[in-house]
């Protein structure tokens, strides 16, 4: 046996936990080894030491000052235990309704025809109570008078002018 492997069991000596083949292992080592002797006795003054102290006895009010401190802790441990309680009753039908919810979601947007784009945008954004004309035009055709004419034809209820705009 090396000193590296006294010094694991030495506490175990100590404590009473060393088995009986380990313990005469360890006593023929410490028989030939003076510094693992040594460390032994060093490990082993403070259980020496102790046997003369008298016992503690706590104060009659530590069990009052402990309880008083755990009270405010139990209450916080106990909102989260029902806040826990109450969150694992209520995923399983949460995950549900949204599962649900998912699956009209999809149905609704599977089941309806596919449309153009622009047609739907038309639908949507342009009044079917005056007819609009769309104008593509280049940006050099865009002139003040053409916008004159414009904000006059629009002044006028959509009725043309007799000039035409002057480009």
């Amino acid at each position: 046996m090396n000193c590296r492997e006294a010094g694991k069991w030495l506490s175990r000596r100590i404590d009473g936990e060393l088995p009986p083949a380990q313990a005469s292992l360890l006593d023929e080592h410490l028989s030939v080894c003076y510094s693992c002797t040594r460390e032994l006795q060093l490990l082993a003054i403070p259980r020496r030491v102790s046997r003369f102290l008298p016992v503690p006895r706590p104060s009659p009010y530590l069990y009052q000052r402990i309880k008083a401190n755990l009270e405010p802790e139990a209450r916080r441990n106990a909102f989260w235990q029902i806040v826990m309680g109450l969150s694992r009753q209520v995923v399983l039908p949460l995950g549900a309704v949204t599962l649900m919810i998912i699956t009209a979601f999809l149905y609704a947007q599977l089941s309806v025809p596919k449309s153009d784009v622009y047609q739907s945008y038309e639908r949507i954004f342009t009044p079917t109570t005056r007819p609009e004309q769309i104008i593509r035009a280049e940006r050099a055709d865009i002139t003040d008078d053409v916008v004159l004419y414009t904000l006059a034809e629009q002044e006028q209820g959509g009725r043309y002018l007799n000039a035409a705009p002057v480009k």
